[in-house]
């Protein structure tokens, strides 16, 4: 598993939402408890919540078709304490594109996507940080997935013995 980002992350958005009287428990947010092998998002689902894993560890699972019934699901990344994750619904209207399942027990904070989009527009100064440790969490992922990405091209090159013909 890969490592998770600080405490710090967590503190500061307890501190920033959680703790702030406007940001409701119940309406703006909720707390979940997944058991080991459940469904925290399944593909294709149409969920508007973001995600911030408070303890545990998650899997990222995307599900592809690779003959006409075929299809595999592999293990995109791993998730840990502190990591924020499904804000995508936060900016477009599409379905999930990937499954997260807990591999150990979690607890979660799950964000009202539209109720959380329309408190930081309200508070500027707190939406600012929050989309800036967003932002980071996502760059920081992506960053993981394109090493990943380039691995299994190189992979396949050689696999397919394609790569002389390349140079």
């Amino acid at each position: 598993m890969i490592a998770s980002p600080t405490a710090t992350q967590v503190d500061v958005i307890q501190s920033m939402l959680i703790e702030n009287p406007q940001f409701i428990e119940g309406d703006h947010w909720r707390r979940a408890h997944i058991p080991a092998g459940g469904a925290i998002i399944s593909q294709e689902e149409d969920d508007k919540s973001v995600y911030l894993l408070r303890s545990g560890w998650a899997r990222v699972i995307g599900r592809m078709a690779i003959e006409g019934e075929r299809s595999v699901a592999p293990g995109v990344c791993d998730l840990g304490p502190g990591e924020l994750f499904g804000e995508v619904v936060l900016f477009g209207e599409e379905r999930r594109t990937a499954s997260v399942i807990a591999v150990t027990e979690c607890d979660l904070w799950v964000f009202n996507g539209p109720r959380l989009m329309a408190f930081l527009e309200a508070h500027p100064e707190i939406g600012f940080k929050f989309l800036s440790l967003l932002m980071r969490s996502s760059i920081r992922r992506l960053r993981n997935t394109n090493k990943k990405v380039l691995s299994l091209f190189a992979w396949g090159l050689k696999a397919h013995q394609i790569e002389d013909q390349l140079n």
